[in-house]
């Protein structure tokens, strides 16, 4: 079952393609780690230029590498002769005149950041 709540400037929706029937949302939210309060402070606040730049900033360690990992447009993860992943949750952007934004986060501390149309994916753990 989804699941979604509003933060400020955005929502956000666990499960998005309900491939995680048998977990809650709080153990998928819980699952994101840090991940999850560092993106919904960016869309809150917006304190840094970007969304990648703020949790690049969050991250603390060094630059993020992107990932050659194709992102379709329901969120989920595919990358050749490995299994699909699907989003445990994504944040999407609320105010209609603030520029496109959507974040998802995957197992394996992975995120894939949309912003203005580009699409940045990268490993966090």
């Amino acid at each position: 079952m989804i699941e979604e709540f509003k933060i400020p400037n955005g929502n956000v929706v666990i499960d998005p393609n309900s491939r995680f029937p048998n977990a809650s949302p709080a153990a998928l939210m819980s699952a994101c780690g840090f991940l999850l309060p560092w993106a919904t402070e960016y869309f809150a606040n917006g304190a840094s230029p970007t969304l990648k730049a703020h949790m690049t900033k969050s991250y603390g360690f060094g630059d993020l590498f992107p990932m050659k990992i194709t992102l379709h447009p329901d969120g989920h993860l595919s990358y050749p002769n490995d299994p699909d992943l699907h989003p445990f949750l994504m944040i999407i952007q609320s105010e209609p005149t603030a520029p496109p934004l959507q974040c998802y986060i995957y197992q394996y501390g992975i995120v894939a950041m949309v912003e203005n149309g580009e699409r940045f994916i990268t490993r966090m753990d």
